[in-house]
Parts: C-alpha cells; structure tokens; sequence
C-alpha cells in the first residue's frame, strides 16, 4: 500500500469575474505514464473525460511528482512541482527526464482556469521505472 504526501493548496480567487459563473469549475484530468526507452524519458498524459460545453476556458496544467525516496521503500516525502504548461488543446503530455530508475514515479495533474480557479488533483498514477 502506497501512502502519498498531502497535496499543495491551491488558492482560491479573492475575487472572481462575473464571467465565471457561467462555466462550472476546471474538471479533473485523467493521467497516464509511459516510459519511453530511446530517449529515455517518462511521459505524462492528461485527458479529460467529459466533454462538456460548460467546462471553463483553461490557462494552465501543473504536474507534481514525487519519487520513492530508497528503491522499494513505498516512502514519499513531499510533491514538487515538475511544470507548469500553458494549456492546449487535449490531450496533452509533457517528457519528464529527471528520474531514479527503478523507483517509484508518481504524478497528479491539476488544471488552471482563465479565472484563476484550480480543479480537483487528477488521481495519483504510479509508475515503477525499469533499471
């Protein structure tokens, strides 16, 4: 069983245009990893899985990582942040090159609205890099 650090907090706008009240709040994304061998590098996925006409413009995505801290020890200490992306059009993925093979990667994507609102942290995945 894996136990996770506790996510960041992401503040809330002090003030909120108008304009938002017509969009519900930034959904949470479905992530993936894959590893990649030549080059080697892990890589991201995010997705959302409701296309909904309702969902609010987005300004951004940060990733947050956090990594085993001895191989096989299932002990994570704190997420760091990875990136912070631009948003695009989805799915989108971004190569993460810092990594200790043959530990534990787990990553959560959570998404920025153009209204300064994060959602909800994606689900945490997990991926055991080969040596």
């Amino acid at each position: 069983m894996l136990v996770f650090p506790p996510f960041p907090n992401m503040p809330f706008p002090a003030v909120l245009k108008k304009e938002a009240a017509s969009y519900k709040m930034p959904p949470k994304v479905d992530v993936n990893l894959a590893f990649i061998r030549n080059p080697t590098r892990v890589s991201v996925l995010w997705n959302v899985e409701d296309k909904d006409p309702n969902l609010p413009p987005m300004e951004s995505y940060t990733i947050l990582l956090t990594m085993e801290t001895s191989k096989g020890s299932n002990i994570f200490l704190k997420w760091d942040t990875y990136d912070k992306l631009q948003a695009k059009t989805l799915p989108m993925c971004a190569l993460i090159n810092k990594f200790k093979r043959g530990h534990k990667l787990c990553a959560v994507v959570v998404g920025k609205d153009i209204f300064g609102r994060y959602g909800p942290y994606s689900k945490v995945v997990t991926a055991i890099l080969p040596d």
